[in-house]
């Protein structure tokens, strides 16, 4: 039940970086939105199936497996949605360190499904 709640907050955090950040723009609310979407489903789908693999792969590499993986999501979407632009380098850095520290104390504070169904 926690994952549409982390889903839809991720969302947020995502289209509230762009909106904020300069040098990432989005021409259309509709692409704004949708590649927000992305983000927030791609960002949250790995994280997902690395815990369930037990993997601890982001204490492993000390978060920095999610900010690539959001560098590399956000270069995407730009290349999916041609209404949607990341010009430099260092802005999309910017841009995935919001998100990633964003969705770090967002995960920390919500608890995972796993405690909620201890008999797993």
């Amino acid at each position: 039940m926690k994952f549409p709640i982390r889903l839809l907050l991720t969302t947020v955090a995502v289209m509230t970086t762009i909106y904020i950040l300069p040098g990432i723009t989005a021409a259309s609310f509709l692409s704004w939105f949708s590649t927000s979407v992305l983000i927030a489903f791609c960002n949250t789908v790995p994280k997902r199936l690395l815990l369930k693999l037990k993997i601890p792969m982001n204490l492993i590499f000390f978060g920095f497996l999610m900010l690539a993986l959001n560098i590399i999501l956000t270069y995407l979407a730009a290349g999916v949605f041609p209404e949607f632009t990341a010009s430099k380098f260092y802005q999309v850095l910017v841009f995935s360190i919001i998100v990633t520290s964003i969705t770090s104390v967002m995960n920390s504070i919500i608890p995972s499904d796993k405690a909620d169904n201890p008999e797993e």
